[in-house]
């Protein structure tokens, strides 16, 4: 029984030793670690398993299962939905754990129990991140421990109170790896750590390092604290050393002979101690003190950045391994690099550098030398070069060959640049300076140069792609060699001024070299087997051969020191321009195709023109003699001005536009085939005669210091430039063309005495001559009377239709037919003559021609209009009009005219007119009374009827409608010696009257009253009223008559004759003015609302006394608005050919009392009512008979007439327009009028 007991009592204390539970855990620590398992990273086993700690599954763990974890992670990130906060907050319990190799305690915030890490003798590898503790780490006594990650934890330690970080490593005599970066330690003590490799503490608060005795140590980096002292003493196989980013004054890294990376940029480095390094391949040193930096001892060299130094001067002469060079912002002056084939980048940007260096760097690649003061670069053979900026320097010579890549000099003087082998292309336009230009075999396809007028010399050779070359113009540009340039088809080194030389070769496809207006004295051109134009005018060359180049169609060679061209056997040349140059002989055999030619100021005595395509044609300003254009059918323009030419034949030359021959000694020129000249241009010749007749498209004409006696461009309506001065016998000029030319030249034209042109010109000229002071020269527009300018006539003929069959040959004409003629614009108004016959001249445009009898309601016109355009339809444009009687009206007219002057004791002959203005014929007879105590009947033709003292009368029968009849009377004036005596200013007075045996239904006109005014000197060309000086107020708004008469006094026949008379609308009708008679046929003009021209074309009144007078008889009503006292008074201007206009003397005519006194209306009538709205009332207060009644408005027209009114009592006026009228009584007292209102 006893041995049971003690059996039990073994078992139970046996159990108590190998299931010993742990029981000093803090409670996160052991539920993390209870989470552990085969899924879960938690913790690993001898065989880097995942296992679960907690074997028995009994929520705790006890020894022996703390000592079968060899791997331990108590970091939150690998708990499965880990969400934070779960954290580990003491290591208190591990220290069972004796078998763990590797532990990670990152994410945590452990504040208890990191002495518990010294117990873990077997610990190899220790690793906490993101931590946080209150206390110095102080790690020792780990014999195995190999490598230990303590970083990033500061951030977690900083509000922890007298936080004094630091980092204690002793007796870790395996360890070879720490990296506590980023931690926020301000100290680091290693000892006993002989075995170190690497050491990784940047990112802190170091303010000093000392890492002696270190054998092994191969890496170091410990940039970004705020070390200023790091001891590297006996350190042999340090490699890599990073000590950025801190405030190191000095540091001596010689001997350090395994060393081959030094980082200690951004310190406060003022010595930097290299010597013996012979590993080291890469040095940054970038943003310290540094004045100098020895690198000789480090030829395996690769990489140095030594930027934001005071280095003045850099060697890298033993470092044939560099690759790259960054030496920025320093303030070196001269670096040499050179002879390394594997260097590819520099940067030496913001420096001193005057000169640079850079030979034998084959794999170079990127060069960056912006902002210094480099005067010279040569880049040669960097065939992998992709980037070079030398921006901002001083570099004025630059030589660049056999490279690649991007170019960039901006900022820079460039005075001389040579580019070849290039693959880019830089753009010159920004270098202004650029004098000498030499580029070769660019792969760029275009060149522009045009902002460089500096340029001296430019050379472009062997450029494949080039396709398009731009040259600057006005530049200092003396020397152009282009050659090798297979795709450049144009050339143009135009107007730059100062090219001397220009070479041109081996250009396959060039077309066109335009070099002018330069200094050229020299120009080699050769291999352009394509050439077509050259144009080499304005230089200095002394000759041209041009004649190897067979397919030149144009050359351009003017303004040059030719003596010698040769251009013959060019057979495509077209265009041959060579003037002004000193040629004396000009070869153009085998020029089968020259169109142009212009040979002007040279020295050629003959010119060979056979050519027969040539157009054009300017030889001016030679030596030649003669000039034959005979071959030259198809030329346009041809001038030879300027030589000494005295016979000059252009016959045949139907094509030309501008002919000049000024300043030669042509005497003749027959323009007979020069019907589209446009431009004629014969000054200073011998011309006297010049025949411009059927030269319609001249423009310009210059006929200047000719013997011209007269100049007529009359048929030229499209001229524009007329210069006919200095010429001594020029009398005549005719330039009524329809256009005001732009330039009109007179001046020194003495002997000028007529200048007909345009009216709308008249001012221009006749400004022209005052200016010259030709006062014995006279300016007018009869020279034609056709519209000016291009003209078309719209005629035919008038009749009246007597029968009532339609007009025909039988019937008999109607003259003096009025017409009204617009073209929408303008109106004029132009009375036929008497022949029955009219012609109306117009412009281009549209027209309508409106015929008006002098009373519509006897006859009616067909047509009642035409509309006519020009030029659509032909001239001349034939219309007839047939005037057609509106029942039967009896009216007949008679009219008395003074042919001649009263002159005492001569004879004075009378025309006594009667007309049948009705519609009907009639029969009657016509009287004539006169004083015979001053008048004795002479003669009458036809013979007398019936003559009964002082009256004479004669009869007619069958006047038919519209039929004018005459009858001359000539009667014998009183001397004053006779009595009675007839001296100046006495009154001569005729009664001319027509009756008839039906009543007239205008009886007024059938009266006629002439008083005459007996004159003394003889006045042949006069103005007359015939109703005298003096009429009657019954006179007012009836017709006046009145008698122009003119004679010719000179010593030739007058062709033309014009009577000007300019009416004044305000005291006349001019709607109502009718021609009576003339002493030639005429025709009547009415324009500009005022102006009458009676035109007398082509009678050639004789000069003889006996057959040289003229006249014109019409009548015009006055207006209706004229009162008692009155005047109205009438000038004619007679123009006689091309002579000064004659002007008659003033017709004044009084409204006043005569020796018949006329009544006043209201003492024999009453009119109401007054206003009237239809019918107006008239009675009679005494006895007086009515013959008429006629009613005016207020500007004169005649709108209501009442023939034969001896029992009218009422008038209907319903159909007049409201406003005022006048009323006219004809009566057997007289006559009377007065005014009434219509509503």
């Amino acid at each position: 029984m006893k041995k049971i007991y003690f059996l039990v009592l073994a078992l139970g204390l046996f159990n108590g030793v190998t299931a010993q539970t742990i029981n000093n855990f803090d409670f996160r620590t052991l539920n993390r670690l209870l989470l552990s398992g085969t899924n879960s990273e938690i913790a690993k086993d001898i065989n880097g398993n995942n296992m679960k700690i907690d074997a028995n599954n009994n929520n705790q763990i006890e020894v022996s299962e703390a000592l079968n974890v060899y791997e331990l992670n108590l970091s939150p990130a690998i708990v499965p939905g880990f969400t934070g906060g779960d954290y580990i907050y003491s290591l208190t319990g591990l220290e069972n754990f004796h078998n763990i190799r590797k532990l990670d305690c990152s994410m945590s915030a452990v504040s208890l129990g990191w002495n518990t890490l010294n117990s873990f003798t077997n610990l190899q590898e220790l690793t906490s991140v993101n931590n946080s503790s209150s206390f110095p780490i102080d790690i020792h006594g780990l014999p195995h421990l190999k490598k230990l990650n303590w970083y990033h934890n500061r951030y977690y330690m900083q509000t922890v109170n007298n936080w004094a970080p630091s980092i204690i490593l002793s007796n870790l005599p395996e360890l070879e790896i720490l990296d506590c970066h980023s931690n926020g330690i301000s100290s680091l003590s290693i000892s006993g750590a002989p075995g170190i490799k690497s050491i990784i503490c940047d990112e802190n608060l170091l303010t000093s390092l000392n890492l002696s005795d270190l054998p092994v140590l191969e890496v170091l980096d410990c940039n970004y604290n705020r070390l200023n002292t790091l001891v590297l003493t006996n350190v042999p196989m340090l490699k890599d050393l990073n000590c950025n980013q801190n405030t190191i004054a000095a540091l001596n890294v010689s001997d350090l002979i395994h060393l081959e990376t030094l980082y200690c940029g951004w310190n406060e480095l003022t010595s930097l101690q290299t010597a013996n390094l012979p590993a080291l391949k890469s040095i940054n040193c970038y943003q310290n003190h540094l004045t100098s930096l020895d690198i000789s001892s480090s030829p395996l060299l690769e990489d140095l950045s030594c930027d934001k130094n005071n280095l003045t001067s850099l060697n890298v002469d033993n470092t044939n391994m560099l690759k790259n060079l960054s030496c920025s912002q320093n303030q070196i002056v001269s670096l040499n690099i050179q002879d390394k084939p594997y260097f590819t980048d520099l940067n030496c940007r913001n420096n001193n550098l005057v000169t640079l260096t850079t030979t034998n760097l084959p794999n170079i690649k990127n060069i960056d030398c912006t902002i210094n003061q480099i005067t010279s670069l040569s880049l040669v053979d960097f065939t992998h070069l992709e980037y070079f900026v030398c921006n901002n320097n001083q570099v004025k010579d630059l030589t660049i060959k056999n490279c690649t890549g991007s170019l960039g000099f901006y900022s820079n003087p460039l005075e001389n640049v040579v580019i070849k082998d290039v693959n880019i292309w830089p753009d010159f336009s920004p270098y202004p300076l650029l004098k000498t230009l030499v580029v070769d075999n660019l792969t760029t396809q275009g060149l522009s140069l045009t902002q460089n007028t500096k340029l001296v010399s430019l050379e472009v050779s062997n450029m494949a792609a080039l396709t398009s070359l731009n040259i600057p113009t006005a530049s200092d540009l003396e020397t152009v060699k282009i050659q090798n340039l297979p795709l450049i088809s144009y050339l143009n080194c135009g107007n730059s001024g100062k090219i001397n030389s220009l070479t041109v070769a081996n250009m396959p496809i060039l077309k066109t070299i335009y070099c002018r207006n330069n200094k050229l004295t020299v120009m080699n051109l050769s291999d352009i087997p394509d050439l077509t134009t050259i144009d080499c005018s304005k230089n200095l060359l002394p000759s041209l051969h041009l004649n190897s180049f067979p397919t030149l169609k144009k050359v351009s060679c003017g303004t040059n020191n030719l003596t010698a061209l040769e251009v013959n056997n060019l057979p495509l040349l077209t265009e041959l321009s060579c003037g002004q140059n000193q040629l004396a002989n000009l070869d153009l055999s085998g020029c089968t195709s020259l169109q142009t030619l212009d040979c002007s100021s040279n020295l050629l005595p003959v010119l060979n023109l056979e050519m027969q395509e040539i157009q054009y044609l300017n030889c001016s300003k030679n030596q030649l003699a003669a000039l034959d254009l005979s071959h030259l059918t198809d030329a346009y323009f041809i001038n030879c001005s300027y030589n000494a030419i005295t016979s000059l034949d252009v016959t045949g030359l139907t094509n030309l536009k501008t002919l000049a021959f000024a300043y030669n000694q042509v005497s003749s020129l027959d323009t007979s085939d020069l019907d589209t000249i446009e431009n004629l241009y014969c000054s200073n010749n011998q011309l006297s005669v010049l025949d411009l007749d059927h030269l319609t498209m001249l423009n310009g004409l210059a006929c200047s210091e000719n013997q011209l006696t007269t100049l007529n461009v009359i048929h030229s309506p499209l001229l524009q430039y007329l210069y006919c001065g200095n010429s001594p016998l020029l009398k005549t000029v005719f330039l009524k063309n329809g256009i005001n030319e732009e330039e009109i030249d007179l001046t020194g034209n003495p002997a000028l005495e007529y200048v007909c042109a345009d009216e709308s010109q008249l001012e221009q000229i006749q400004n022209i001559i005052a200016e010259n002071n030709y006062v014995n020269c006279h300016v007018n527009s009869y020279c034609s009377f056709a519209p000016e300018g291009d003209s078309y006539l719209i005629q035919g003929n008038i009749k009246l239709d007597g029968d009532a069959n339609g007009c025909d040959a039988s019937d008999a004409i109607f003259s003096n037919l009025k017409f009204n003629i617009s073209d929408g614009v303008a109106t004029g108004s132009l009375i036929s003559n008497m022949s029955g016959n009219y012609s109306i001249p117009v412009a281009s445009g549209t027209h309508t021609i409106t015929p008006l009898v002098e009373n519509s309601a006897y006859f009616s016109v067909s047509p009642a209009s035409v509309t006519v355009e020009f030029p659509t339809e032909t001239s001349p444009f034939v219309q007839n009009f047939c005037i057609t009687p509106n029942g039967t009206h009896e009216d007949l007219e008679i009219t008395l005219l003074p042919i001649a002057q009263a002159v005492p004791g001569f004879d004075a002959t009378y025309k006594l007119i009667y007309k049948n203005k009705g519609t009907g014929i009639q029969s009657g007879s016509v009287s004539m009374a006169f004083n015979d105590a001053t008048l004795d009947l002479v003669s009458a033709s036809p013979l007398i009827a019936n003559q009964n003292g002082n009256s004479l009368s004669w009869d007619f029968t069958n006047l038919q409608p519209l039929e004018s009849r005459e009858v001359s009377v000539v009667l014998n004036l009183n001397s004053p010696t006779e009595t009675p005596a007839l001296n100046n200013g006495d009154v001569l007075n005729f009664t001319a009257s027509i009756t008839s045996a039906v009543t007239d239904e205008f009886p007024n006109d059938n009266t006629f009253e002439l008083n005459q005014t007996v004159v003394n000197s003889l006045d042949p060309n006069d103005k007359t009223c015939m109703e005298g000086r003096t009429i009657s107020t019954t006179k007012i708004g009836e017709y006046v008559h009145y008698m122009i008469r003119f004679e010719n006094t000179g010593t030739f026949p007058a062709q033309n004759i014009v009577v000007k008379d300019m009416i004044d609308t305000a005291k006349f009708d001019i709607s109502s003015l009718l021609p009576i008679k003339g002493s030639h046929s005429f025709v009547t003009k009415i324009t500009e609302g005022d102006k009458v021209e009676f035109i007398f074309q082509n009678i050639n009144l004789p000069f003889d006394d006996a057959n040289n007078d003229g006249f014109v008889a019409f009548k015009i009503k006055t207006k209706p608005t004229l009162v008692n006292g009155d005047t109205f008074s009438n000038t004619a201007s007679i123009y006689f050919d091309y002579n000064f206009p004659v002007v008659t003397n003033t017709a004044t005519t009084t409204i006043g009392a005569l020796n018949r006194q006329d009544f006043e209306f209201s003492n024999y009538f009453n009119v109401y009512p007054n206003p009237v709205h239809d019918v107006l009332t008239i009675s009679a207060k005494e006895t007086i008979e009515i013959n008429s009644i006629s009613i005016y408005n207020t500007v004169g027209q005649l709108v209501l007439v009442i023939p034969n009114a001896k029992e009218i009592k009422t008038i209907d006026v319903s159909g007049l327009a409201a406003g005022n009228y006048f009323i006219k009584t004809h009566t057997d007292k007289g006559i009377a009028n007065t005014k009434f209102v219509k509503n």
